[in-house]
């Protein structure tokens, strides 16, 4: 199939239909809305009694318009055509990355991977009452290194206290723990499917294809990856058959997870930073998107603008020709201002473009903070010897989620070298 059908295309018109990417339960297409591309799941329903069907899709679009995290791809908009039965269209945004199904994993990204899902799920777990996802699997997940993304919601369910069963059973086969097909599904139903999924990744093998052993699944002599032990160890207790023997929430995971890795735990990410921070069992590194290219093309356009008024300017071309001197001012403003701030157990590092513009023991470290600079507030890296002013714009939760994970990486690495 490589051409949209000519109804879909009166149902949404100036769509620019790019490209047929398969059909699950919906037809999906990528297409172009406008300037941004988006993902585009056209739901046909011939007889209007298929109330299962529709509900699901319209349980997906409900939910996905309350969602607001960089882990799920946004709701855009929805549209619905009845005629000779009913069409529901959903766009939502794009992302350029390749779902599991079509990964060849290596044990750093199943890591990641784990981390990445669990966010999410820790977002999902926080509303009240609880959403569970119900259907993951290596083709609901989306990853390029680092960022992880969760997608088709059509299954999700919220939990409330009241739930005793007897819900229709959804997801799929080996990614289902035993409650989830009794029709109880609950938070730790979606640890037990991400812990199966990363069995697929690190066995290359479907779940369900396994040897069993009193109701355990036998992975661990199957594996493709070799994982560290505290890894496999993690997936293990993901994957526990009975729900209560199971760790129960993102959080508890998250935790569980940090422990066996090494790594410091980070505070909860802001939704909106635009704030890199990568973490490794001997260093915790921020680092301030690059705004190298905005700052080259603000100042290619400011010259030809002076250079324009101080040939065909007369008089004014002096004015306008020191005007240009500022320039360089600019640009060396944004080449000492830092790119990377590396903590270390006793020591940190404060780099720019041009190299290390600050150093020193930890305790010197002070703070992240927002400090007075004209007539606005802006961030800096607060040291015993200057303010290191960051060139992006942060929110006071921001600064607070900074501070906290540096808290947290110098506690654990207490007494290290």
């Amino acid at each position: 199939m490589t051409e949209i059908e000519s109804k879909h295309r009166d149902a949404l018109p100036g769509l620019e239909w790019l490209e047929y990417l398969g059909q699950g339960q919906a037809k999906t297409w990528r297409a172009r809305d406008r300037d941004q591309e988006v993902i585009v799941k056209i739901f046909e329903f011939e007889e209007l009694d298929e109330w299962k069907g529709i509900d699901l899709f319209r349980r997906e679009i409900t939910v996905l318009k309350g969602l607001n995290h960089p882990g799920i791809p946004k709701y855009i908009r929805h549209v619905e055509i009845e005629d000779d039965g009913l069409r529901i269209y959903l766009i939502q945004e794009f992302v350029d990355a390749p779902s599991l199904e079509k990964l060849r994993a290596a044990p750093a990204d199943l890591e990641q991977i784990a981390r990445g899902v669990l966010e999410i799920l820790f977002y999902l777990q926080s509303f009240s009452p609880p959403l569970v996802h119900r259907d993951i699997k290596p083709s609901n997940i989306l990853y390029r290194a680092p960022d992880v993304f969760l997608i088709d919601f059509g299954a999700v369910q919220l939990v409330t206290p009241s739930d005793e069963g007897g819900s229709t059973i959804v997801g799929t086969t080996g990614f289902m723990p035993y409650e989830q097909l009794m029709g109880r599904a609950v938070p730790a139903s979606d640890l037990y499917a991400l812990g199966m999924t990363l069995v697929r990744l690190a066995t290359g093998r479907a779940p369900d294809t396994l040897p069993v052993h009193k109701m355990k699944t036998l992975w661990e002599n199957q594996l493709v990856l070799t994982l560290r032990p505290a890894f496999k160890g993690f997936i293990s207790k993901l994957i526990e058959p009975i729900v209560d023997d199971r760790v129960q929430d993102a959080s508890s995971a998250l935790k569980l997870l940090n422990e066996g890795s090494g790594e410091t735990r980070l505070a909860r990410r802001p939704i909106e930073t635009k704030l890199i921070l990568e973490t490794s069992p001997g260093a915790l590194r921020i680092k301030p998107p690059s705004q190298s290219g905005r700052l080259i093309a603000f100042a290619s356009i400011i010259t030809i603008v002076l250079l324009f008024i101080a040939i065909f300017g007369g008089a004014k071309t002096i004015p306008v020709l020191a005007g240009l001197v500022f320039l360089p001012i600019l640009f060396w403003d944004h080449y000492t201002r830092p790119n990377e701030i590396t903590i270390y157990p006793k020591r940190y590092t404060i780099k720019s473009p041009k190299g290390i513009i600050d150093s020193g023991p930890i305790n010197n470290f002070v703070k992240f903070e927002l400090i007075s600079h004209g007539q606005e507030k802006v961030p800096a890296a607060i040291t015993t010897k200057d303010s290191h002013r960051l060139s992006v714009k942060v929110s006071v939760e921001e600064i607070d989620w900074l501070n906290a994970t540096i808290n947290n990486f110098v506690s654990e690495h207490d007494g290290d070298e």
